[in-house]
């Protein structure tokens, strides 16, 4: 059991369409989506990405889409340029921040899990994690 996400009605019914062509539940579609969005992060320049997102608010406008067309070509081109997979997987991982996940048979506790795979369990309150047990938070 994973942890509760608030999201927009918009992101569910655009999951729900997109999940059903690709033969996936709905929360596995905003997962997949989640998933790609991390690694791009990664392999982008925080500008192409802000230009990509800009591109996808408000009223179509010929500006945005062209700087959004440029923004993507230079996204494909960085991404044809690793093409070695394990590289990729290691600029993805390369950060210095936990990822969380469920911990099994507890749907009420979460598990923090830093990149050298220290594992800690934990509660999310008012938005931040704490441990279980004083002391094994990490300084990292």
């Amino acid at each position: 059991m994973g942890v509760p996400v608030k999201v927009s009605d918009e992101l569910v019914e655009a999951a729900r369409e997109v999940a059903e062509l690709a033969n996936r539940s709905m929360t596995k579609q905003i997962e997949h989506w989640a998933q790609l969005g991390r690694a791009v992060e990664h392999l982008a320049p925080m500008a192409d990405l802000m230009t990509l997102k800009a591109a996808q608010v408000g009223p179509p406008d010929a500006e945005k889409t062209r700087e959004a067309q440029a923004a993507l070509r230079r996204l494909v081109t960085a991404l044809a340029e690793t093409s070695d997979r394990a590289a990729a997987l290691k600029v993805i991982r390369n950060t210095d921040k936990p990822v969380y996940g469920a911990v099994p048979g507890r749907e009420d506790r979460v598990m923090q899990v830093w990149p050298d795979e220290r594992r800690v369990v934990g509660r999310i309150v008012d938005q931040e994690f704490v441990p279980d047990e004083p002391g094994t938070e990490s300084s990292v």
